[in-house]
């Protein structure tokens, strides 16, 4: 709203008012919206996380379910052979092809894929480490010195 004053000789003025209510009404306002923009993001965001490692779920459990098919299949020519029999083409190439899907997947994910000797190697970081070394030349020194007091 705005209150008009005029005097005889100088133009006409307008002064602006505007309450407190519309202004805090305006503002709050606003802030639900920003409020309500944000959590549809994070929303949409989780919903898009669930939907993408559901279809990966899927896709890697086809490609397990082929690759135990065949191998089932090996397995059983093996037993009708009565020895083991190498994989041949078809059979390689669908193990290779099972890998190569876990490395795509693994990628989309951004995660890498687990190593089968991830024991084996905290263990050579365990064992190459100071205190390891230090045990190692001790117990050489001890025997070391053993022999040589038996030799005396």
């Amino acid at each position: 709203m705005s209150d008009i004053q005029t005097d005889e000789a100088s133009p006409a003025q307008g002064a602006l008012e505007a309450g407190i209510i519309p202004v805090t009404t305006v503002l709050l306002v606003t802030a639900c919206a920003l409020a309500a923009a944000y959590l549809a993001t994070v929303i949409s965001q989780a919903v898009h996380v669930v939907n993408f490692d559901d279809e990966v779920t899927a896709r890697l459990l086809a490609v397990h379910a082929q690759a135990l098919e065949i191998l089932s299949i090996h397995v059983e020519r093996e037993r009708v052979a009565g020895h083991e029999l190498p994989f041949d083409e078809t059979e390689r190439a669908w193990l290779i092809g099972l890998e190569d899907a876990q490395r795509r997947l693994a990628t989309m994910r951004g995660r890498p894929l687990p190593s089968p000797f991830h024991g084996a190697t905290q263990f050579a970081r365990a064992a190459t480490g100071f205190g390891a070394v230090a045990l190692v030349a001790v117990a050489v020194f001890l025997l070391m010195s053993r022999n040589n007091g038996r030799r005396s």
